[in-house]
């Protein structure tokens, strides 16, 4: 099987139906344009691909139960549930779907399967966007591999510390290629001044 065509299976076992053309489209186009760094657009066609051995696919390799790492539950701790559906780490989704709405819209609303293919974007994401968009996803999902074996659940203060490392980097990255008049250097400057005016301290 295609390696492509895996994905689009697991995509359908997640959403009961296969991505559209357009969805297909940017699921494969966003490891190529997350973020400008080459360190995010590897992790993103990892997580993609699903390349982290979760506690479900070691039981079904060593034919013993084990559960989630994080919650303790004897469940089918597969991606689905690493990533999403953790009672322990739908709270992180919360507030990053807050951050979120700062960024982009009060509209947004994160999604399970934005969250664990990139697609679909929701319409109050404008296209010269995405690729912030995708960049924060793949430091949310980098904060939850962090701890991966771990009881320790991922923070909002830790993704926001990534964050604000990874803006300065961007905005360096499009400084030395471009002008910065760029809308994404204009709107990679919005990040941080949401960072810098502390507007998620509340979180």
């Amino acid at each position: 099987m295609h390696n492509n065509d895996k994905i689009w299976n697991y995509y359908r076992s997640v959403n009961g139906h296969v991505p559209n053309d357009r969805d297909k489209k940017l699921i494969l186009l966003s490891p190529k344009q997350t973020s400008l760094s080459l360190h995010w657009r590897l992790f993103t066609w990892q997580f993609i691909h699903r390349s982290y051995v979760t506690p479900h696919k070691m039981e079904l390799m060593f034919k013993k139960n084990i559960g989630c790492w994080r919650c303790d539950l004897s469940i089918k701790a597969d991606w689905q549930h690493m990533f999403y559906e953790c009672h322990l780490i739908k709270p992180y989704w919360d507030k990053i779907n807050y951050f979120l709405q700062m960024v982009f819209n009060d509209k947004f609303q994160i999604s399970k399967s934005i969250i664990l293919f990139n697609a679909p974007v929701p319409d109050c994401v404008p296209r010269t966007k995405y690729v912030i968009l995708w960049t924060f996803l793949a430091i949310a999902r980098k904060n939850i591999t962090s701890n991966w074996k771990s009881k320790a659940s991922p923070t909002f203060k830790q993704f926001m510390n990534m964050v604000s490392a990874v803006s300065q980097l961007e905005m360096n990255t499009i400084k030395g290629r471009t002008e910065r008049t760029t809308s994404l250097y204009v709107a990679w400057q919005k990040v941080t001044e949401i960072l810098e005016n502390n507007d998620c301290s509340r979180l």
